[in-house]
């Protein structure tokens, strides 16, 4: 039983704190990892501030297009500038890391709050439904048919199609309106 033992890393929390957690959902929106631009990045990939959430879903969605050029000379923005990009473009991998980032966060918080009914758990549990619906909105209109998962598993997801996806998203969105936050 010599691996069988608790995280000695003194970062590491074993037990789940709600609104840490639900907080963390949102900031994977904007926030890149946990100490600011170039420190302990949430994804593995280099030079975690240039491939933050927002600028990955800015380059791919529009430097792709006749809309915007960027003159930076970072293969990432050449290959999209000139619609060459290669699977293995750093703007689409930080793309598709981060939302599934925030998808796994999403489905640990659900799975941790199931069957919880007090008002704030049902307030919190809409909002990342929504967050997590999102992602995959994005991963979908981005990648197409991707994999689908609800729960946290060393499996891997079945890829779900485009139009299954969508129905999804559709469904999840409906569900959760009523019990989210109003909006401020």
């Amino acid at each position: 039983d010599d691996l069988n033992v608790t995280p000695i890393n003194p970062q590491v929390t074993q037990t789940f704190d709600q609104e840490a957690v639900f907080a963390k959902t949102y900031a994977a929106f904007a926030l890149s990892g946990q100490e600011g631009a170039a420190g302990n990045n949430d994804i593995d990939i280099t030079d975690e501030g240039r491939f933050s959430l927002t600028r990955c879903l800015w380059n791919c969605s529009e430097l792709p297009t006749d809309e915007a050029l960027c003159a930076w000379g970072d293969n990432e923005v050449v290959e999209l500038n000139a619609n060459t990009w290669p699977s293995t473009n750093l703007a689409t991998e930080g793309l598709y890391a981060r939302l599934y980032f925030i998808v796994t966060i999403s489905n640990h918080f659900l799975e941790q709050t199931a069957g919880k009914t007090d008002a704030v758990s049902v307030k919190e549990r809409a909002e990342v439904r929504y967050l997590r619906a999102l992602s995959y909105y994005y991963l979908m209109d981005f990648f197409g048919s991707v994999p689908f998962t609800e729960k946290i598993s060393d499996e891997f997801p079945p890829q779900i199609k485009r139009a299954d996806l969508f129905t999804y998203i559709e469904k999840e969105l409906t569900e959760c309106e009523p019990d989210m936050y109003e909006p401020r």
